[in-house]
């Protein structure tokens, strides 16, 4: 079943890449540059995902390992591709209004651009599939049992988030006190921006 939702992700990422690429064929040269690094990073989000697909096989032993931080970064992944694939397949809407929607109602989640949020998606993923081909059992999980005791991963946009959440603390605002900070980690406040509740953890 991992297999399964690592594949149906990287399938929604070739389609709203797909529809992106129509779009910035529409629009100025000025707008078509702001949407090629999105493009870029979801042709990544889509091969890394389809790597772990053909990775689960042959590293059976570690797919429990790897279900812990897959529950963690799909639902939000999940819910970014159909937001913004729910703009692009509509048409009623003109390419521009549909560009200019998902900049206005997608681009300060978790207050990070959208660029910047896959971004995050790519440097977790791999981390992922470094995590699940490692050469060694022992050294997978060593990084296991290093993040659960909230191991901090540092991607390239420059934000700061723990790699292993539980979906119990995603889901309660209150969880060790992070509804009363002001240093909210950035992924749990992406989850909240985007209203992700405990039933879309049920990923596979």
């Amino acid at each position: 079943m991992e297999e399964l939702g690592c594949w149906r992700e990287a399938q929604r990422a070739d389609q709203v890449a797909a529809a992106l690429v129509r779009v910035r064929d529409e629009l100025s040269p000025e707008s078509a540059d702001a949407i090629s690094p999105i493009l870029e990073h979801l042709d990544a989000t889509s091969r890394l995902l389809r790597d772990l697909h053909d990775l689960f096989p042959i590293h059976r032993s570690r797919v429990p390992i790897i279900n812990h931080y897959l529950t963690v970064i799909l639902p939000c992944l999940q819910k970014t591709l159909r937001d913004m694939k729910a703009y692009l397949d509509c048409e009623d809407f003109a390419p521009k209004t549909q560009w200019n929607l998902i900049q206005e109602r997608l681009n300060n989640q978790g207050e990070m651009t959208l660029v910047n949020r896959f971004v995050m998606y790519v440097d977790y993923l791999v981390q992922v599939v470094r995590l699940l081909s490692s050469p060694s059992d022992a050294s997978a999980t060593a990084f296991y049992t290093g993040a659960s005791k909230c191991y901090a991963y540092r991607g390239n946009c420059g934000c700061l988030f723990v790699v292993a959440l539980r979906s119990s603390d995603v889901c309660d605002r209150s969880a060790i006190g992070l509804k009363r900070s002001s240093k909210i980690n950035p992924l749990l406040r992406l989850y909240w921006d985007m209203d992700i509740g405990e039933s879309e953890f049920a990923f596979f």
